[in-house]
């Protein structure tokens, strides 16, 4: 990319190579910023559905996952023990690990259940960004992969939401957020 690229209004998909305006492209890193291997990638809504799907294909931990917000550019996932390396309080992190999926629960489709997704009132004053869980008051549904994605998916579209920043999920067990990047 030259100097001139960033002034720019419109870019390509990095993977499909559809023309679009920059802020109708979505970050998709599986690098966490370069702290694992994977790539990083500006691509359209489609095609980050579709590598979103794949990674969720292959996903073999558990999370706890929150709708996107389109105010927020973000969603992140979280290892656990990356929340406690951020200065979450232990306590808290713990609290969020108890809303997994226990194994053997099913969503709803039969299929084993990986992700409980929350509605944002996990969040005091739906807000992610406040660092203050409140199990208590979120709707809960422990959905499989598939299930986690037509949900998500939904969310965007309906939303009409574009990421700065997408996270993919690590194997481990974490929280998915929306966060402000």
């Amino acid at each position: 990319m030259g100097f001139m690229d960033a002034f720019k209004k419109e870019a390509n998909c990095q993977k499909c190579m559809v023309t679009l305006p920059k802020n109708r492209l979505n970050g998709y890193d599986s690098t966490k910023r370069g702290t694992r291997p994977g790539e990083r990638l500006q691509v359209c809504r489609d095609c980050l559905m579709h590598q979103l799907s794949e990674d969720m294909d292959s996903f073999q931990g558990k999370a706890v996952a929150v709708p996107p917000l389109p105010k927020m550019g973000g969603y992140h996932f979280y290892a656990f023990w990356e929340m406690i390396e951020y200065e979450y309080p232990p306590a808290e992190v713990d609290v969020i690990r108890g809303l997994l999926p226990e194994d053997g629960t099913s969503c709803q489709c039969g299929k084993p259940a990986k992700i409980m997704w929350c509605s944002l009132e996990l969040f005091e004053g739906n807000n992610p960004l406040s660092g203050e869980f409140r199990p208590e008051k979120a709707v809960k549904e422990p959905v499989c992969a598939r299930c986690f994605m037509k949900r998500f998916e939904a969310e965007v579209r309906e939303r009409d939401i574009y990421f700065y920043e997408l996270y993919s999920p690590s194997s481990e067990p974490g929280l998915w957020t929306p966060m402000e990047v």
